[in-house]
């Protein structure tokens, strides 16, 4: 707790908002997305849909179950992110946070969401053949599998694909893959929330990295 109260610090410190960026993508992204109150119907419509897994969140005594259920805040936030994107394809690695329940909320037709567990799975030939318009990694405890299956999904991408990563500063070695990932050769833009990290492929874009403030308690 005490390492990320800190790195918030810090964040805080080097962190801007849409006029601290001078990247068009970007700035609508931040205005139009982050910096936007999400829909009141979109949520309600999750709260109905995910109502089992709230109800998990509270009475469940397994730690590691509560840790793949987000916050209701970090949860809104997540479901503006996907509903600006409008995604037709989904990848969650680590059976997260139940982002299906998520993307049921956006009520979007032609929608498929896949979901695998283990490293089994995301070698599979239905995982490698196919083309993900977002891939979401929940934070594994393990950094050495993160980046495995960040290098693994590189093969499932194309131009506009976005990777979320939950947690980056979750400790200090899931903030160091996050400094590691975002500096890939394919990576073009990065960009930090602190809750989240973002990170897009496109090559017609100079390769950038952004922190951008970002309240949950606005949400």
């Amino acid at each position: 707790m005490f390492y990320q109260q800190k790195k918030y610090l810090q964040f805080l410190l080097k962190s801007s908002n849409q006029h601290g960026v001078h990247s068009p993508f970007v700035y609508q992204l931040i205005t139009k997305c982050f910096y936007k109150k999400i829909d009141k119907n979109l949520w309600e419509t999750f709260l109905k849909t995910n109502i089992s897994v709230l109800k998990n969140k509270e009475n469940s005594n397994s730690k590691s179950d509560k840790n793949r259920i987000l916050s209701h805040k970090k949860t809104k936030l997540l479901l503006r992110i996907i509903s600006y994107f409008n995604p037709k394809s989904m990848l969650e690695i680590s059976g997260s946070s139940g982002l299906k329940t998520v993307m049921l909320a956006n009520d979007k037709e032609n929608l498929c969401v896949t979901t695998v567990f283990d490293a089994t799975e995301i070698h599979s030939k239905s995982i490698k053949n196919k083309e993900f318009d977002c891939i979401y990694f929940h934070n594994n405890e393990n950094q050495q599998i993160t980046r495995h299956h960040f290098n693994t999904c590189l093969e499932s991408i194309h131009n506009n694909s976005l990777f979320i990563l939950n947690d980056i500063y979750a400790n200090k070695e899931a903030t160091a893959t996050w400094s590691s990932l975002k500096k890939h050769s394919k990576v073009s833009v990065s960009i930090d929330l602190f809750y989240f990290g973002i990170i897009f492929f496109r090559r017609e874009q100079a390769k950038e990295h952004f922190k951008i403030r970002v309240s949950l308690f606005n949400c």
